[in-house]
């Protein structure tokens, strides 16, 4: 009995060697130069593929704003992992009994687009969070925010801001007004799931768009309690929708 613990164990530490090579061996440095036109994501997905590269100097500031605050607003404040998002998302999964909430940063999930599959498993959060922890070793935050700009998935082949912008508003990402890019921040969570289901006006992604547009009105220095209160409140409502696999948003959402 003793020798089939201490093989497994054996085995066991092997894997998690195995997953910490892979990692620490990963291009993760040629990052700093090299920009990703192929990810994971994209390559699962399939089909055809619109997307531009757009330099992150080039990409409005309200943008990235937007961004930073509809998915992870202690962006520039963690090193890679949000650990009271995480302990959130644990005790969300315990109730429910299911991954419903994965608490992912914006590192984390640059990390799974670009060598992960879109699958949601424990064991690939924790690969998730170790990728993270590597890339922030290694790239500053504005590249990391620059790459996830220009791979992250905006709809069906919409990959990056460039497409984006002209996917839903006929522009290039350096046109894009506050309120536009309000509304891209806020159907990154599930663009072609809200899409199908909604239209761009619809009244759940018009609320969850001029959430994001009132925060960017505030400075974050003054108003930091009330943009902590309004993004709790985002993230609950945003759970709500998520768990709606058929029919309509409850109304108690757009009120």
């Amino acid at each position: 009995m003793f020798q089939k613990i201490k093989y497994l164990f054996l085995v066991f530490v092997a894997i998690i060697g195995l997953f910490l090579a892979k990692i620490f061996f990963l291009d993760i440095p040629s990052l700093k130069v090299l920009n990703p036109h192929k990810t994971a994501l994209m390559q699962a997905k399939g089909g055809p593929i619109t997307q531009t590269w757009v330099e992150f100097d080039q990409i409005p500031y309200h943008l990235k704003r937007a961004i930073v605050l509809a998915e992870d607003s202690r962006f520039y404040e963690h090193g890679g992992v949000d650990y009271k998002a995480l302990k959130l998302s644990f005790k969300k999964n315990v109730k429910k009994g299911k991954y419903v909430r994965g608490g992912s940063t914006i590192t984390m999930q640059l990390a799974k687009n670009l060598y992960l599959t879109p699958k949601k498993a424990l064991w690939r959060k924790g690969l998730e969070i170790l990728m993270a922890i590597r890339m922030e070793q290694v790239l500053s935050k504005n590249r990391i925010l620059e790459i996830y700009l220009n791979v992250i998935e905006w709809g069906p082949g919409i990959y990056g801001a460039k497409a984006a912008g002209q996917h839903y508003f006929r522009k290039s990402a350096s046109e894009l007004n506050p309120d536009e890019s309000a509304f891209l921040a806020a159907i990154i969570p599930s663009p072609i799931k809200w899409g199908k289901r909604m239209s761009p006006g619809g009244p759940y992604i018009q609320k969850r768009t001029n959430r994001i547009a009132r925060l960017l009105n505030l400075n974050p220095s003054v108003n930091k309690k009330e943009i902590e209160r309004e993004i709790e409140e985002a993230r609950k409502e945003e759970e709500k929708a998520e768990m709606m696999e058929d029919g309509a948003i409850p109304d108690e959402l757009f009120y």
